[in-house]
């Protein structure tokens, strides 16, 4: 955070933890989100993860995309 980076880039973070742990890392990809106003690509399968902390999903298989979702609010709209 020391050079005021505009994209964090994270691979699996949440690989290895446990539901509480996870829930701790959504806790602090929320604030390093909204109060650092950094935006984060995340690579990751644990969807709680996944939609606990993004605006926008891009689903891929083998590097294509397969679904681009946008979250408002609580509703998932598939594009």
């Amino acid at each position: 955070m020391c050079t005021d980076p505009k994209l964090l880039c994270l691979d699996e973070p949440a690989a290895g933890l446990n539901a509480n742990e996870s829930l701790e890392l959504n806790s602090l990809l929320k604030f390093i989100k909204d109060e650092h106003k950094i935006s984060i690509l995340l690579i990751e399968h644990d969807m709680s993860v996944v939609m606990g902390i993004s605006d926008k999903v891009v689903v891929l298989d083998y590097g294509k995309k397969l679904q681009k979702v946008c979250q408002m609010k609580s509703k998932v709209i598939l594009k």
